[in-house]
């Protein structure tokens, strides 16, 4: 009779502990995914082709300096699938205030988001919405032509 009662309990804290380790899993790879992207795209290190088997929505073609810099970092990333990681590139100023250019000094901010769900599907009533990362670099050097301003679907500025 105890079993009984108490089962059920350990059941459902045993998928909770399942379900945060995913979701902490995932947060560390879009962290480190989009640090890594972040990065390529300051020094202008990413790459003159695209990787293999990227998917970009909302009409950017993956062969443009902003679309290889989002599918350079959707590789980092390493979730699958690739198209649910939204990735989305702004830019700041030196000063910190408004929209500024793809320049040497200015902030490149890459952003991520990848949506929030249940592994073992237990827990899916409570975990829903996204998951969202971002890091913010200094452009060190540049390309030509220059990136701009771009962003997938789902992805707010951050």
């Amino acid at each position: 009779m105890e079993f009984a009662l108490v089962f059920p309990v350990l059941l459902l804290f045993l998928f909770g502990i399942i379900d945060f380790g995913v979701a902490y899993d995932r947060s560390l790879s879009l962290r480190s995914g989009v640090q890594q992207g972040a990065r390529a795209a300051v020094v202008a290190n990413f790459g003159a082709t695209t990787p293999i088997g990227c998917v970009l929505t909302g009409g950017i073609p993956t062969t443009s300096p902003e679309g290889r810099v989002m599918c350079l970092t959707k590789s980092k990333i390493g979730l699958t699938p690739q198209a649910n990681v939204r990735v989305g590139i702004f830019f700041v100023d030196a000063n910190g205030s408004g929209a500024a250019a793809y320049e040497v000094g200015d902030y490149l901010r890459l952003c991520v988001t990848y949506p929030l769900t249940s592994a073992s599907g237990v827990l899916g009533q409570f975990l829903r919405g996204t998951q969202r990362s971002n890091a913010e670099m200094r452009i060190e050097q540049v390309t030509a032509p220059a990136l701009t301003p771009r962003q997938e679907p789902g992805v707010a500025p951050c």
